[in-house]
């Protein structure tokens, strides 16, 4: 592999923005790692890209990401196969409509949309390093805004509500964000968050009794996945970035207040450190 070739890592990349960034930079010449939990829909995303681009340097890894050994496999391989890692967009995301727990007991919006690219970021952040300047790119939502941290119930055990699991793990990928920000400067390591706009998703497949319907009734008024990840590649191009940055498609915006909140932040940290040092 040419150490000068651009490497950029993505989870959730069979389908939506994942699927369509993983193209468009395949087609600019990136090697991409493409992060699928399903190694058939994986197959057929590698299949449709090489279709589209036959001088794709495209490889596929296969990763339950609500697993965290599964987590602790992936960035082994990861690490195994790249010298180092210039881009590492975080993607993948879930709606569970009721209260499920993974294998490692932790409620299942919470881990995959928030404890899974905190974890994979923490163990792949020596091939980030690696790289002259490497970018963290967290795929969220303006849902955030509506987000809280309950710490009280932070897995909902005493009362859980889809929409509100759904909302604190997206302001959690800001509190991330803006924490890893701080830590990694010095290491010219940019990380960014991004709303993509309302974009036409598999997001909302799970939910059941008239939220089912959301998807079908609002998908028509939505951006397309090819326009939103066009919003996502401009983020992979641009220079070092030495400050956080929450991007509603291509305009840098601020976040809720919540997102700033140091303490909050800090706190969330160590909370995750907990839920995940099993595996580190």
């Amino acid at each position: 592999m040419n150490s000068i070739e651009k490497i950029c890592i993505i989870t959730g990349a069979t389908s939506g923005i994942g699927k369509y960034t993983a193209l468009r930079l395949a087609k600019e010449g990136w090697v991409v790692g493409i992060i699928c939990r399903s190694e058939k829909s994986g197959k057929l995303t590698l299949q449709t890209i090489l279709s589209a681009c036959p001088t794709a340097k495209i490889d596929l890894f296969v990763c339950d990401l609500s697993s965290q050994s599964a987590i602790r496999s992936l960035s082994t391989s990861l690490c195994q196969k790249y010298k180092k890692i210039d881009a590492l967009v975080h993607n993948a995301g879930l709606i569970s409509p009721i209260r499920q727990l993974t294998v490692d007991g932790i409620e299942l919006t919470f881990a995959v949309n928030h404890l899974a690219p905190f974890l994979l970021t923490s163990l792949l952040m020596p091939v980030l390093k690696a790289a002259p300047e490497s970018k963290i790119v967290l795929v969220t939502s303006r849902a955030e805004e509506l987000g809280r941290i309950n710490f009280n119930d932070l897995q909902g055990e005493k009362k859980y509500n889809w929409a509100r699991s759904y909302t604190q793990s997206k302001l959690a990928n800001l509190l991330f964000a803006y924490e890893l920000c701080e830590r990694e400067k010095k290491n010219r390591v940019s990380v960014l968050a991004l709303h993509p706009g309302l974009t036409q998703s598999k997001l909302g497949r799970n939910l059941n009794g008239i939220c089912k319907y959301l998807p079908l009734v609002l998908n028509p008024f939505m951006q397309k996945p090819e326009k939103a990840a066009t919003f996502l590649i401009d983020l992979l191009n641009l220079p070092y970035f030495s400050e956080p940055g929450y991007f509603i498609k291509n305009k840098i915006a601020r976040s809720s207040q919540y997102s700033y909140d140091k303490d909050l932040r800090s706190k969330l940290w160590a909370i995750s450190e907990t839920l995940t040092q099993g595996t580190k």
